[in-house]
């Protein structure tokens, strides 16, 4: 037996904010991922961190396993603490790695259950784009369509840890102040979503990116707006609570990279590329090895 699992991360989210007080953001899942291998062999856990090794510690209690029995290999493509979904990636391929090597398999809705145990989590676990609320896991909408987008994503600089964000004393105050921005910025976002408008899409994230500045500031997140509005983005997303900008692109755009990253280096110089990926469905893939070739179960 040898399983694989894989859950995408994230360039921070469509949208984040609050309705009536209550938190809520829609996912953006990338097409980089949080990757458990498991093995039929009595051996390590290897690159699991302290919340991977919780989330194990989680699975075999709701199974009632003592100890876990195989070996367990976590790799990420994913930067810690910039707003990419590590954590919540690594949680989830961890949970659902280790139910399906034990025989079960779990639903999103547990996975999000486990994952909020640990600490507010991103959606990207669940099939498709959802509306969640991060910190009780419900999900309030799920969507089947994938806009095709294309992101070209930043990295501001500095680290933010998600816990200590979401315990923060004036986070409640200043997401009541940014309700109007958000209630308009998720009635584009849905109208974007419902009837297929991508543009919409973009102005919806622009919005919500805007609203965020008095909660975790960018500073060059204005330059950067102006331009990729220069050179044909429909908008501009951020990690609310990280330090990642994507800038969006139609999948049918043809981007001019060199001349956007010529641009943004002479305006915003710390404003530093980390590469080009694309907007995709959430979920777990789970594989299993047959005759030497990984195939989807």
């Amino acid at each position: 037996m040898v399983i694989r699992v894989k859950v995408p991360g994230s360039c921070g989210e469509l949208l984040q904010g609050t309705k009536s007080g209550k938190p809520f953001l829609i996912t953006c899942p990338i097409n980089q991922y949080s990757t458990v291998l498991i093995e039929e062999q009595n051996g390590p856990l290897i690159g699991l961190g302290e919340k991977s090794q919780l989330a194990l510690v989680k699975v075999l209690q709701k199974f009632h396993v003592k100890s876990y029995p195989y070996q367990m290999t976590l790799h990420s493509d994913l930067i810690p603490s910039k707003g990419m979904a590590s954590s919540s990636a690594d949680i989830a391929a961890v949970c659902q790695g280790a139910a399906v090597s034990l025989g079960k398999k779990l639903t999103e809705r547990e996975i999000a259950s486990i994952a909020v145990s640990i600490e507010p989590t991103d959606g990207v676990f669940f099939k498709g784009l959802v509306q969640m609320n991060q910190v009780t896991g419900f999900c309030h909408e799920q969507f089947k369509w994938i806009p095709p987008i294309s992101i070209l994503m930043f990295d501001t600089g500095g680290l933010v840890d998600t816990l200590f964000f979401h315990q923060r004393k004036d986070l409640l105050k200043l997401n009541a102040h940014n309700e109007p921005q958000i209630k308009e910025a998720l009635a584009l976002l849905l109208e974007g979503l419902h009837n297929r408008k991508v543009d919409l899409i973009g102005q919806a994230a622009t919005i919500s990116a805007l609203a965020n500045q008095m909660i975790l500031c960018k500073s060059q997140l204005s330059e950067i707006i102006r331009i990729s509005l220069q050179f044909g983005a429909i908008g501009v997303n951020t990690a609310h609570s990280g330090t990642v900008i994507g800038l969006l692109f139609k999948t049918e755009t043809i981007v001019p990279l060199q001349a956007i990253l010529e641009e943004i280096q002479k305006a915003v110089p710390n404003a530093c590329y980390l590469k080009t990926v694309h907007l995709i469905s959430g979920g777990c893939l789970i594989e299993e090895e047959q005759n030497g070739f990984f195939k989807e179960i």
